[in-house]
């Protein structure tokens, strides 16, 4: 008998690539069914009214029982744009593979703000922090908005499109903890024979390696003032791909970054306190976790 698929939705900047390299891996019970650029331009990049299934494209079959892997951390919703497309991403994944069994790993969002914000100006943005998490301008255009981190919305969506009991949920912070733990619950959930395969991964790889806010700002200048984008159109560059472009990693002493990182968290709080604490709230009743423990807002 066929196994069924797992699509690993995201969120953004929960060990999504780590996942990928090291652990979705044949000597673990699992295999890529498509490649993560196929799953974004198989899902994700198809405009609205012109996308077609093509499930006959993704290879579910199981040779030596593995199991299939769909993996895109944008699947969740693109945070460029505050999730717009999530709700879409999520009826193509149903209309594609309705048996699938859904990954949603979340992320405590004032610890998430600093690795979102990098990924934020490594597309593009050129925004300063505080406009980011508090845009009141007008316009009616997509952009990073704080509901994007409310988790109850997308679980309680795919909960109903694909039964609770086929949607796991787990907290990046379990990951981060216990690491070998959090992975086998993720076999367990797909039913991986973890005897006839025991768990094989060096946790002590890492991806994604953090950058400096002052790296970070210097970018953010670079998307401002230089690149033409479509975030910023009064550039002088057209540098046709803006991820990886306009980087810059200066020699920092570590007291300024340490009173940089500082205000940044603070101004992160200031920006987020309370604001999730209800919607954790219906996470925990639509999962059974207890956030608490991992320091997520609460009432």
């Amino acid at each position: 008998m066929d196994k069924r698929p797992l699509v690993h939705i995201g969120m953004p900047k929960c060990a999504s690539t780590w996942l990928q390299k090291h652990f979705f891996r044949p000597r673990n019970g699992f295999r890529e069914a498509v490649s993560a650029g196929y799953a974004y331009f198989g899902f994700i990049h198809e405009g609205s009214f012109q996308w077609t299934s093509h499930r006959d494209q993704i290879d579910l079959a199981t040779p030596d029982d593995l199991v299939p892997v769909v993996s895109a951390e944008a699947l969740a919703g693109n945070p460029l744009t505050g999730g717009h497309d999530g709700e879409i991403n999520l009826s193509r994944i149903h209309s594609a593979l309705p048996e699938a069994r859904i990954l949603i790993i979340i992320r405590e969002q004032e610890n998430m703000m600093r690795s979102l914000y990098k990924l934020l100006i490594n597309f593009g943005y050129p925004y300063r922090v505080g406009l980011v998490l508090e845009n009141q301008l007008a316009g009616n255009v997509p952009t990073f908005n704080l509901e994007y981190l409310c988790y109850h919305h997308i679980i309680a969506a795919y909960q109903k499109m694909f039964g609770a009991d086929s949607v796991l949920v787990l907290p990046y912070e379990a990951f981060q903890a216990e690491p070998s733990a959090f992975l086998e619950q993720v076999r367990l959930f797909c039913e991986v024979d973890a005897k006839a395969k025991p768990l094989k991964v060096n946790l002590e790889k890492r991806e994604n390696i953090n950058r400096s806010l002052v790296s970070i700002e210097l970018k953010r200048l670079y998307n401002r003032y230089i690149a033409r984008t479509r975030f910023s159109m009064g550039g002088f560059v057209n540098p046709g791909e803006i991820s990886g472009k306009g980087n810059f990693d200066p020699y920092i002493p570590q007291l300024l970054e340490r009173c940089l990182e500082r205000r940044f968290h603070q101004q992160v709080q200031n920006k987020t306190s309370g604001f999730y604490a209800q919607s954790n709230t219906q996470t925990q009743q639509l999962t059974g976790l207890d956030l608490a423990a991992y320091g997520y807002q609460l009432p």
